[in-house]
């Protein structure tokens, strides 16, 4: 992902995701997540 303020000539449009991308995106957050955790202890 690019940062909010980053100039990109993709704005254009709006951008669409697929479901599997948000599958995937979905899965690497609670990985992150479950990891964070597990250092954290």
């Amino acid at each position: 992902m690019k940062a909010p303020e980053s100039d990109t000539e993709d704005r254009n449009g709006p951008e669409t995701w697929t479901n599997t991308q948000l599958e995937q995106f979905e899965d690497a957050l609670k990985r992150k997540k479950l990891q964070a955790f597990l250092v954290e202890d």
